[in-house]
């Protein structure tokens, strides 16, 4: 018996993430995408009652963004928060109006780059570019710069650690 939730896919193989870390400890991924990338409205509305429920729905770009958006709605819909980590991010970047869908978004330094056009190195750099990401609509942003820390930015504070 599988659990409530959980289905299964025997048209595709399993989505598979391997990361490395480098001697500085930046990370490398390289992902084989695979049954992950064929979610899509069915699969969403399968989940709808746990959707419905949630306080919090953290998504990733591992999975087809329509599929994600609908999710993100449904949450939001009946009071809940989304977090989107945008990992990885489309070549073309992300529509602009993705961030209505997501209550924060938390990109490491190179997202950001993907998604502002420039690449943060220092903290105050990354405030600033979580500042620019307030600005497309997006009501928090967490730029994580590895072991450097991370800057934040929303409409009550902001700050870096």
């Amino acid at each position: 018996m599988k659990p409530e939730g959980i289905a299964s896919d025997s048209g595709g193989a399993t989505g598979l993430a391997i990361i490395y870390v480098g001697q500085g400890g930046q990370n490398a991924i390289a992902i084989v995408s695979g049954s992950n990338m064929r979610m899509d409205a069915s699969d969403v509305a399968r989940a709808r009652p746990a959707l419905e429920k949630a306080s919090v729905l953290l998504l990733q770009l591992e999975v087809p963004l329509a599929a994600s958006l609908a999710a993100a709605k449904i949450v939001r819909a009946n009071g809940g928060r989304v977090v989107l980590d945008p990992a990885p991010v489309p070549k073309d970047g992300l529509p602009k109006d993705v961030w209505r869908y997501a209550d924060i978004a938390t990109p490491n330094e190179v997202e950001t780059a993907a998604l502002i056009g420039w690449q943060p190195a220092t903290l105050d750099e990354a405030l600033k570019a979580a500042r620019e990401l307030r600005g497309q609509g997006l009501g928090t942003a967490i730029v994580k710069l590895g072991s450097k820390g991370l800057a934040y930015a929303s409409a009550e504070t902001e700050g870096a650690i």
